[in-house]
């Protein structure tokens, strides 16, 4: 609606500029025939008369008659072209003004929020983008209960609305198996919104994270123009460039320095909420921590050796049903592991070995940090 309104605006007032120019060219236009007209009139009744036969002084007066009135036309045409230049500069500073008034200053920032912004404080408009990595990832992130990597995006300025959004995200494909790169439409944005692109998660030596090398967005704005802004994450630098005719007119670009920092007020809710941190620890303790626990233990005392390879088929087939069913409430490090174990109970048992070791101690570490945690019997 704020659209459609400036839009009005600017129509509105242009036609008002119209007609005041139609109105003053009309008026010269009638004075300077009536000039005419009447320069005429007065010629033939002096000549009617007979000029010679007037005497010096009145000869003297119709003549200066004649010529101030012709004088007064030149002065008024004279007068509308400076007064047409004069309004066609304002114009042209006017429509210089709005369109300068119409570009958004656009805010890229890197964050690092749960998988669906639960607990974060948002605008009452705030968008996820929503990805097939994304779809992918969210066993992942709510079971690890880490932080994704997103780009928020948003903008302020004088504007009230941007058209015709669209955005490319380039990642670094060095460090992805697969194409991670992506391009997505999502019309119009209000000033003050915020939307949420999730990156590419990728491991990088014993590390998930995300690898982006630029964020762009393609937008036009209430004046018309296309604008293409680009937020370089590897090169740390913005730019902003006016798109005429399919060329690039840089307007601006400036480089910036990352730094840590954290919004406060972002997790103001997430940080209060005591009671969801100890459900969540309650689930995984009681669906996966301590249930596998037990089972090792059990295992432990059943076999002399305490290996993988020991187990028998009874006993793989129960621990691979525990793990297939609550392996989503798996912390990151455990939930590595347990893909590795079903992938060697699928092909190597051998390989098992270390893998079985390794989560016997992360098991065990976290079930006792989670009974402090949740006031129990140590």
């Amino acid at each position: 609606m704020h659209f459609h309104g400036n839009i009005y605006l600017v129509i509105y007032g242009g036609i008002e500029l119209r007609k005041v120019e139609n109105i003053l060219m009309a008026f010269l236009i009638i004075l300077a025939g009536a000039t005419i007209v009447g320069g005429v009139t007065l010629t033939i009744i002096a000549y009617q008369i007979g000029v010679e036969n007037l005497e010096a002084n009145n000869r003297s007066t119709i003549i200066g008659g004649l010529l101030s009135m012709a004088g007064g036309a030149v002065g008024a045409m004279g007068a509308y072209m400076v007064a047409r230049h004069q309004m066609k500069n304002e114009k042209k500073e006017n429509q210089k003004r709005n369109e300068l008034n119409a570009r958004p200053i656009i805010i890229c920032n890197d964050f690092r929020g749960p998988y669906n912004l639960e607990g974060v404080k948002l605008h009452p408009d705030a968008k996820i983008l929503y990805t097939d990595f994304y779809h992918d990832l969210k066993e992942l992130a709510k079971s690890n209960n880490t932080f994704m990597g997103f780009f928020q995006l948003k903008f302020t300025g004088e504007t009230k609305v941007i058209k015709n959004c669209e955005i490319n995200i380039v990642m670094d494909q060095t460090n992805y198996k697969e194409n991670s790169n992506f391009n997505t439409y999502i019309g119009p944005m209000n000033n003050g919104e915020e939307i949420f692109i999730p990156l590419p998660i990728t491991q990088v030596e014993e590390t998930l994270t995300a690898v982006p090398i630029r964020l762009e967005l393609q937008y036009i704005t209430v004046e018309g123009e296309k604008i293409l802004f680009i937020y370089n994450h590897k090169e740390k630098y913005e730019e902003y460039y006016l798109i005429k005719s399919e060329e690039r007119i840089l307007l601006t670009n400036y480089q910036f320095d990352t730094g840590d920092w954290i919004l406060p007020a972002k997790l103001e809710k997430r940080t209060n909420n005591k009671d969801l941190e100890l459900k969540t620890i309650n689930d995984k303790f009681y669906k996966l921590y301590h249930p596998l626990y037990t089972l090792i233990q059990l295992y432990d005392f059943e076999n002399e050796t305490k290996k993988f390879t020991d187990l028998n088929k009874e006993q793989i087939n129960e621990l691979m049903c525990l793990i297939i069913k609550y392996d989503i409430y798996a912390e990151k490090n455990l939930y590595v592991r347990l893909i590795k174990i079903k992938s060697a109970y699928k092909n190597d048992l051998e390989q098992g070995n270390q893998i079985y070791e390794e989560i016997k101690t992360l098991t065990a570490d976290t079930v006792y940090k989670m009974k402090i945690k949740l006031g129990l019997p140590i």
